[in-house]
């Protein structure tokens, strides 16, 4: 069934050869460290620290501020799961150690999630027998509408995101800690190692149909789910 997120935290750190398009240099090694948090199902906060080799050393710590327009989990009983969010970015703030931008930023973002899921036996004598369940990821689109008002003048840009994942490339693993009255609560662990490329299509000119390669990421997350029906 359906199941609708109430509340979420989750923070994420990566490790990747930064993506790059087809035809440009070799890119920098990053690392990521990004928190989502929204204690209400409705406000939302995320700050994102990123360190990149590029130009030597730089360090950038972006925050925004917005509204959870839906965030939907969903399960059949064939295994198959599916996730859906549309998220509105109103408020934006950038420093970095090398530079920072003026610019005023509005973003909304929706995403697309798929792949399978089962449950997991017990394998401790800390869990019960069904009390986790693993999510295998299989595929993630993002679909992206960000307008940036600055000095220059006003830009806006429209650009979609596919990744594809092979099998156990981008598992979670939620331990379900609460399943009462319509309610599920979860501790999450999310753990990706994977290689490969995504497809983009953007509305800025030069861009269309390129391809973004990564040549390697690994990352791990860890978080929580409250979701009701």
């Amino acid at each position: 069934g359906e199941w609708k997120v109430s509340s979420l935290q989750s923070s994420t750190e990566s490790t990747y050869q930064a993506g790059y398009y087809s035809g440009a240099p070799t890119p920098s090694v990053d690392t990521d460290k990004d928190v989502y948090t929204s204690t209400d199902g409705a406000n939302y906060t995320r700050t994102l620290t990123t360190s990149s080799t590029a130009s030597g050393s730089v360090t950038c710590i972006n925050t925004w501020t917005g509204k959870i327009n839906s965030y939907t989990f969903t399960f059949d009983k064939e295994g198959k799961w599916s996730s859906t969010s549309d998220i509105t970015y109103s408020s934006f703030s950038n420093s970095c150690s090398v530079g920072t931008s003026t610019c005023t930023r509005t973003r909304n973002e929706k995403t697309v999630s798929e792949g399978t899921w089962n449950f997991l036996g017990k394998i401790d004598s800390e869990t019960k027998n069904k009390e986790e369940i693993s999510l295998s990821y299989a595929k993630i689109t993002t679909t992206t509408t960000e307008t940036n008002q600055c000095s220059s003048g006003t830009v806006t840009d429209t650009y979609t995101y596919t990744d594809t994942y092979g099998r156990n490339e981008f598992v979670s693993i939620w331990r379900i800690t609460q399943l009462k009255n319509k309610e599920m609560k979860a501790m999450v662990e999310t753990n990706s190692n994977s290689s490969g490329s995504e497809v983009i299509t953007s509305s800025i000119q030069g861009y269309n149909g390129s391809t973004y390669t990564n040549s390697k990421s690994t990352s791990k997350s860890t978080g929580s789910y409250v979701l009701a029906q």
